[in-house]
């Protein structure tokens, strides 16, 4: 949002929080060169709702009784970031969990009118056509993500939108369907001599030729984590568990003999006695020096 952090007039704080709308919210995003940093919901409702020559006989305590009353935790609004497209969202989602605290909140007061001017639905449509975004790009960030899987997420994202059939849904899908190419992208590809891109590919099909498609390994152990969890609720190993256990029991100290001679164990392991641990290993050689020193 747009407002400066150093200004400590809190009725023309209040005033642009209350009656900026949809488009201006969205032209106004972070500028005059605001610090970026979190508001939580008490500071926000505290200012929100001061107003010179006005006093409400309510504080930020009642909304936040009602918010616990309804999410069972606090709820913290948050300041968007001009250079963060994602953090719309952020910002948006949780100011929308208020409208029902500060619609109750200002009923009893009379004062409907003061927050009717914000345009919750507005704030709703944009959300709604900003999270099938959200989720698209990172399912596109992924580091499993394929030519495969983008082309379903992209196509998921304009069924999303255009299931919408809103007017920013269909701006969106507008943009996407309409994007320039970068001439600086372009003109640097055509700089490439054919020379060139052809050595590219003729060595590429040999890498291919001897390249071996390999089958994702299965994952052998994706049971431990349930019955890990079962460990704990009930204190008993299973039959795979208990296997598992008698495994790591039969690891010795260390790998190999080479390591062994960098460890205090080098005294007293053998492969007679291989089971005394550090802790009475360091306790024998403090006993052994200090007798020796004596």
């Amino acid at each position: 949002m747009k407002f400066n952090h150093q200004d400590k007039n809190s009725k023309q704080w209040t005033n642009f929080w209350l009656k900026q709308t949809l488009n201006e919210i969205i032209s106004d995003l972070a500028t005059d060169g605001a610090s970026i940093r979190f508001i939580t919901r008490n500071s926000f409702i505290r200012r929100a709702i001061k107003k010179e020559g006005f006093n409400l006989p309510v504080n930020e305590r009642d909304v936040m009784k009602l918010l616990i009353e309804d999410f069972e935790q606090k709820i913290e609004l948050h300041l968007d970031v001009k250079h963060r497209w994602n953090s719309i969202p952020t910002m948006i989602s949780p100011l929308i969990k208020t409208k029902a605290a500060l619609f109750e909140t200002f009923a009893e007061l009379n004062s409907l009118p003061i927050i009717n001017e914000l345009d919750f639905e507005a704030l709703e449509i944009l959300e709604k056509a900003m999270d099938p975004i959200r989720v698209t790009v990172l399912a596109l960030s992924r580091q499993d993500a394929t030519l495969m899987t983008a082309d379903k997420a992209l196509n998921f994202m304009i069924s999303k939108l255009e299931q919408l059939n809103s007017d920013i849904s269909k701006t969106l899908l507008d943009i996407f369907y309409n994007v320039e190419a970068d001439e600086d992208v372009v003109a640097e590809a055509e700089v490439a001599s054919s020379e060139e891109m052809s050595l590219e590919c003729e060595l590429d099909l040999i890498l291919q030729k001897d390249t071996v498609n390999v089958s994702k390994i299965d994952n052998k152990f994706k049971w431990l984590k349930q019955e890990f969890t079962l460990f704990k609720n009930t204190g008993e190993r299973t039959e795979n568990f208990e296997k598992l256990y008698k495994a790591i029991l039969c690891i010795r100290p260390t790998s190999t003999d080479v390591e062994r001679v960098f460890s205090v164990s080098n005294n007293f392991c053998t492969k007679v006695r291989s089971r005394l641990s550090d802790k009475s290993l360091n306790a024998l050689v403090f006993f052994l020096n200090s007798f020796i020193t004596k």
